[in-house]
This record gives C-alpha cells, sequence and structure tokens, in this order.
C-alpha cells in the first residue's frame, strides 16, 4: 500500500483511466500518482514516471517493486525541456508540477521561512514551461491533470488560465 492524500487519490480517479491506456507521469516523484494511474490502466496499460534526477527516480522505482507494479518504466527527463518523441502519443498526462507547497504549510511548517514572492513567481514560470510541454503530449482527445499543492493564484489560477486561453487546452469537469 502507499499513503497518500485523499485529493491525489480522487484526482487520479477523476482522469477515467481504463485498462490500456498510455499515460505519462513528468514530475513523478515519489509516484503516489503513478502507482494509483497504472492500477487503473491495468497489466495492459503502461505508465511512464519522469522525474529530474536519479533520487527522485529511485523513490518512484522503490515504490513500484513494493507495489508490484510490472506496468511501470521509470526515465530521468527535466520535465521543463521538451521530447519531440512524446507529441501526441499519451492518453492521460499527469503534471503534478513543482510549487510552493503553501497549500501543505500544515505539515510543512519550514515553508514559511523559506518561500517569498519572487520563489512564487518563478515556480509560475517554470510550471508554465512544464505546462507548455505537457500539453503537446496528450493524444486528440486525451486528458491532462495538471495539480499543485499551493494555494497561490499564480501557480493555480493563472496557470489554468494559461493553459486554455494560452496554450488552447479545454477544461474537463469544471
Amino acid at each position: 500500500f502507499v499513503i497518500q492524500d485523499v485529493s491525489s487519490m480522487l484526482a487520479v480517479e477523476a482522469l477515467g483511466i481504463e485498462k490500456d491506456m498510455c499515460i505519462l507521469d513528468i514530475c513523478a516523484a515519489p509516484g503516489g500518482k503513478t502507482m494509483h494511474a497504472s492500477v487503473f490502466a491495468g497489466e495492459e496499460g503502461k505508465v511512464i514516471a519522469r522525474d529530474i534526477s536519479q533520487d527522485k527516480i529511485d523513490l518512484i522505482e522503490e515504490n513500484s517493486r513494493r507495489l508490484d507494479r510490472k506496468n511501470v518504466t521509470f526515465e530521468i527527463y527535466d520535465a521543463a525541456k521538451f521530447d519531440e518523441n512524446s507529441v501526441g502519443k499519451y492518453d492521460v498526462v499527469i503534471c503534478d508540477a513543482p510549487c510552493s507547497g503553501l497549500g501543505v504549510m500544515g505539515r510543512k511548517p519550514d515553508i514559511r521561512y523559506h518561500i517569498s514572492q519572487e520563489s512564487i513567481r518563478a515556480l509560475a514560470e517554470l510550471q508554465k514551461k512544464i505546462l507548455k510541454n505537457a500539453v503537446q503530449y496528450v493524444k486528440k482527445g486525451g486528458t491532462l491533470l495538471f495539480s499543485t499543492c499551493t494555494i497561490s493564484k499564480e501557480e493555480n489560477t493563472d496557470n489554468r488560465e494559461y493553459i486554455i486561453e494560452e496554450l488552447g487546452m479545454k477544461p474537463y469537469g469544471f
């Protein structure tokens, strides 16, 4: 088993993942959403879990081994860099983007000592780079999940609008 917030579980459940789907989790560590998605995709499906460093990939691999998830593969990849080979390839792209974490400050109180308006702006810009790539990886008719664990407008509402207005993706379910 994996312990994760109900909000993370519900986000994956809302994707409507079916057996045999191909899923990309582009900011996957530690792998909770990846593992949950792999259950819905079944043995026929495939989940590619990417993150920026070997340390992060090791966390995902550890969860995958422990849960005996055989339909998950792992790749070290910087989500802010465009991957031409992924264009239009995935039924679902999960983008749990790096964020300020303001929404989990109750569990991680040290966040308040390291956050600034400048760092929030920088994270929002990084998210835009990642989202610009993520949108292109979704198959026609596919789904993009953009999630954060913050409450900042720049990182949430503003980037949701960026996805819709600038990147041309239609909202689903909201």
